[in-house]
């Protein structure tokens, strides 16, 4: 091979390594074409997250006092329901009072019924509509015993919500008092 054959083969192959060093470059500018497009798309997305974060922070720091009206007015709902299931415990009580009164006036009728036996056939109704009176009264008895329970259990869980309610809301009304927007 001659001086000169050498010498074209090292200007063909500068000149392919400065093609393909030209698409190099064209291909780096390509990429960071690509790369600055993205980094803009992403902070654009990002400072719509952070935008709507903030106005969703706004929307919820605007309904907390809403938020706070409505518990203390389940707040209030929640003590007359007591004071209502303490009057209505009452008030089964004092009836299961007077039904017992009942069932001994149920008894002595009994006593009655036994001791006049001349009268056969009016006392043997009688004493027929007493009997199922008093199955009837021993019944409402177990039965007003039953909702005296009820309501024994319904009075201690209206305590404990009332309670969980005023515990639930304590963190909001802390929370209201470091509100900027009131």
């Amino acid at each position: 091979m001659s001086y000169f054959d050498q010498e074209k083969m090292v200007e063909e192959a500068l000149e392919r390594f400065d093609h393909i060093h030209s698409l190099h470059l064209e291909s780096a500018a390509v990429l960071a074409q690509r790369l600055n497009f993205l980094y803009r798309v992403t902070f654009l997305g990002l400072a719509l997250v952070l935008g709507a974060l903030f106005f969703l922070v706004i929307v919820i720091s605007a309904q907390m006092s809403h938020m706070n009206r409505v518990i203390s007015v389940l707040n209030d709902h929640v003590g007359e329901i007591n004071q209502d299931m303490n009057r209505m415990l009452g008030t089964v009580a004092r009836l299961d009072t007077n039904m017992q009164g009942m069932e001994g006036i149920v008894r002595r009728m009994d006593d009655i019924n036994g001791s006049v036996g001349t009268i056969a056939v009016g006392m043997v109704e009688i004493h027929q509509h007493m009997t199922v009176l008093d199955h009837d009264v021993g019944r409402l008895s177990g039965h007003v015993g039953d909702m005296n329970e009820s309501f024994q259990v319904m009075d201690g869980t209206m305590g404990m919500l009332a309670n969980d309610v005023q515990h639930m809301s304590r963190p909001m009304r802390q929370f209201n008092q470091f509100n900027p927007f009131w």
